[in-house]
């Protein structure tokens, strides 16, 4: 069980709602920092102070993302307007677009 999990456990408030002399309570610590002994205590009870990494997103994901985002038909719309321009410009040389 990583420290997360304890003080989810143990407290219903979450840290962010808490002050300072409170959440120093909480933790069983205070401004001056723990003494080497209960550092080393907490080591071996509570592991490492590691941040878990997050897997990278799939690039197949990223692109159905894209494929399915709210801008992805108005692109789609701006490339037929632009098809139908050029169409038309082929079509009739006289008039400038």
């Amino acid at each position: 069980m990583n420290t997360k999990e304890v003080l989810m456990s143990e407290h219903s408030v979450p840290l962010r709602e808490l002050g300072p002399e409170e959440i120093f309570k909480v933790l069983q610590t205070s401004p001056k920092g723990l003494a080497n002994e209960e550092v080393q205590d907490r080591f071996k009870k509570y592991g490492p102070n590691e941040i878990e990494e997050v897997g990278k997103t799939p690039l197949i994901f990223k692109f159905l993302a894209n494929l399915f985002s709210p801008s992805f038909p108005l692109h789609i719309n701006l490339l037929h307007i632009k098809r139908l321009v050029n169409a038309f410009k082929d079509v009739s040389p006289g008039i400038a677009c």
